[in-house]
């Protein structure tokens, strides 16, 4: 079997980010920028008012009390005349500063007299005004690449009038199920059948990534159908998972047919439960995982060891796959030559959080899914685990 460790540096060493795609702005939320961007232009492209109020020349209201001749109003987009000696013009936020002002009066700091306006106070030079690039100068590297596009970053970007980025594509993964007993909804279930959760739930799980699920459908346990759904899946997606027969029956069929379409067995059972019979592959450089057929196995296997790799190809960082730390709340034994992923129960808003083990642990309760709050790792090379050990975890 291989070693959990080495099983998912293989898998990220098979894997490289997805070309880059150009994108309207509108549809690049969550991608990852392939390019750094550099500002175009100056912003403000122009000096502008940061307040609704009077623009003037400080210099002429020097005195408390001065009053001014009040000019013709200057509105957000107008191009305005340049500013009178000794005169004030009302101006909107965001509007262009008339030419020769040299700062902004709040309208509640002035008032209007007879044509005039009086300002009880002396202004500073520069008061309430927006320096033209300010907020950003032309030629200025404004978003990394790498970055992912976020509400901040898409107003930059549209701030500069930019349609259209280049950008990292969300990864398609196909999905396959196989077996003969699976039905989706809809479809006659009969005496012996089971309804297909392993397709639904993976699909979710991608979504939740941040990729494009593409359920190809379920394979009955027969070569030339199941190498058909694959070969569909592989000709309309940058990877693929494939759930059920990889484990040594004689209907397990997936790596024998993967063999037969070309595919490279990069590496087959990993020393981690659930999940063991876990498979990975390479088929015309897309990388495919055969998962376990229990769905909680298929779930589980594909978090730990498909995720990141998926990640990678979207351009995003690589992360801690469990970055928390809890105590066990109660004592749990396992295969001493296994990494366990233990589903918990977890209690306490602060730290350390309590982690209760969910009994019993099987890879076909996908319910236990849905009671726990946390999944905790338990590492290879012990046995059991006393109440009180702190262990690894990521919430669910």
């Amino acid at each position: 079997m291989t070693h959990p460790d080495e099983a998912l540096r293989l898998v990220l060493e098979a894997v490289s980010p997805l070309a880059a795609v150009v994108v309207p702005l509108g549809a690049a939320h969550g991608l990852v920028l392939a390019e750094a961007f550099y500002a175009p232009d100056d912003l403000p492209r122009f000096d502008d008012s940061a307040m609704d109020g009077w623009a003037l020349r400080a210099g002429d209201a020097r005195a408390a009390g001065a009053r001014l001749p009040a000019g013709a109003a200057v509105m957000a987009g107008d191009v305005p005349a340049p500013i009178a000696p000794g005169g004030a013009v009302r101006v909107r936020t965001g509007a262009r500063l008339p030419q020769g002002a040299d700062c902004v009066v709040p309208k509640e700091l002035a008032r209007e007299e007879g044509g005039a306006v009086v300002f009880p106070d002396p202004p500073e030079p520069g008061q309430h005004v927006r320096r033209r690039g300010s907020d950003s100068r032309r030629g200025e590297r404004l978003v990394e690449a790498g970055r992912a596009v976020g509400s901040f970053e898409t107003g930059v970007f549209a701030s500069h009038g930019v349609r259209d980025i280049r950008v990292i594509p969300r990864p398609r993964v196909g999905v396959v199920t196989s077996g003969d007993e699976l039905r989706r909804p809809g479809r006659p279930l009969g005496p012996s059948g089971r309804w297909d959760s392993s397709s639904p739930a993976l699909c979710a799980a991608l979504r939740g990534w941040g990729c494009v699920p593409v359920p190809v459908g379920a394979a009955a346990d027969d070569k030339d159908d199941l190498a058909l759904h694959l070969r569909t899946a592989l000709s309309r997606c940058d990877a693929v998972f494939v759930t059920g027969g990889v484990s040594v029956g004689d209907r397990d069929l997936t790596r024998p047919v993967l063999a037969s379409l070309g595919a490279r067995e990069v590496f087959w059972r990993t020393a981690v439960k659930p999940g063991k019979p876990l498979l990975f592959a390479s088929a015309g450089g897309k990388p495919v995982w055969g998962l376990p057929g229990n769905p909680v196995s298929s779930l589980v296997t594909a978090e730990v060891f498909a995720r990141p790799a998926l990640e990678r190809m979207a351009g995003l960082p690589e992360r801690k796959a469990f970055p928390e730390a809890g105590l066990l709340a109660a004592g749990f034994e396992k295969p001493a030559a296994l990494r366990q992923f233990l589903f918990c129960a977890a209690a306490g808003s602060g730290r350390p959080v309590s982690l209760t083990p969910l009994l019993p642990q099987h890879s076909g309760r996908l319910s236990m899914g849905v009671r726990a709050r946390a999944l905790a790792v338990l590492p290879e090379g012990r046995e059991s685990f006393a109440a009180g050990t702190e262990v690894a975890f990521r919430w669910l």
